[in-house]
C-alpha cells in the first residue's frame, strides 16, 4: 500500500498532487501493518493461553493421582500401625511466652 501510493505519487509532476497519494498510501500502510501485528499478536496470546490451560490439567491431574494414591497408602497402614488410644499422646508445643523472671534476693517486695 505504501509502495503503491508512492509510486502513483511519483507520477505527478506537482507537489500538490503528490500529497494525496502519499497520505492515503501510508495511512493505509500503516493501518495494514497495525492489524497485522494485533493479529498476530492476539495469535500468541492465544497459544500460551492454550499451553498454559494444557499444563495446569495435566498438573490438576497428577495432584489427583498422588492425593489418591496417599490416602490409600495412609488407610493401609492407618489400621496396622496405630497405637491404642490410651498410649497416643500429643506432642508437646513449645510456649511462645519467655520463662518467668525469678526476683532475685535483693529485688523481694517487702
Amino acid at each position: 500500500m505504501i509502495f503503491i501510493g508512492w509510486w502513483q505519487a511519483g507520477n505527478q509532476d506537482l507537489e500538490t498532487g503528490q500529497l494525496p497519494y502519499v497520505i492515503s498510501g501510508g495511512f493505509g500502510g500503516f493501518g495494514l501493518l497495525l492489524m497485522g501485528m494485533v493479529a498476530i499478536l492476539m495469535d500468541v496470546v492465544r497459544q500460551s493461553e492454550f499451553k498454559l490451560r494444557r499444563s495446569a490439567e495435566e498438573l490438576h491431574s497428577r495432584m489427583e493421582e498422588l492425593a489418591e494414591t496417599f490416602v490409600t497408602n495412609a488407610k493401609s497402614t492407618r489400621g496396622s500401625q496405630q497405637a491404642p488410644a490410651s498410649e497416643r499422646s500429643r506432642p508437646r508445643r513449645r510456649s511462645r511466652r519467655p520463662p518467668a523472671r525469678r526476683p532475685a534476693d535483693g529485688d523481694e517486695a517487702e
